[in-house]
């Protein structure tokens, strides 16, 4: 998928970087990125808040392992180079549920592709 295609789903403001990149992958773990091949995509990784620590301290190990984007509150920190980098809309936390939403959308919202159905009765 594009950065361009994520940043019209999202409402993500492009940072630094291109928005033509296409990512392979989404990823909140820095142990999960997937490099993409020489001149080939790489995944997207978004440092996400958490309880107990920030995302933002493993944003060069993504880089490091081969993420091309990076997804991240840029507010104090500086983009590295090389990366296409993107903000949440403003007011908008990274947090668990905003960083489902990126998954879906990278998945093409797989939720409204499911049928669901309900089967109930009573015992007698």
């Amino acid at each position: 998928m594009t950065i361009s295609k994520l940043i019209q789903e999202c409402n993500l403001q492009l940072v630094a970087g291109s928005p033509d990149i296409t990512v392979t992958d989404v990823t909140d773990d820095s142990r999960t990125v997937t490099p993409g091949k020489p001149g080939a995509p790489g995944a997207l990784f978004i440092a996400r808040t958490g309880t107990s620590t920030n995302g933002s301290k493993f944003i060069a190990d993504a880089v490091a392992k081969g993420a091309s984007a990076v997804l991240a509150d840029w507010s104090s920190l500086t983009p590295p180079a090389g990366v296409t980098a993107l903000a949440a809309p403003q007011g908008v936390a990274i947090d668990h549920a905003f960083v489902g939403q990126v998954a879906e959308a990278f998945h093409d919202h797989p939720a409204k592709k499911l049928r669901l159905i309900g089967v109930t009765g009573t015992n007698g």
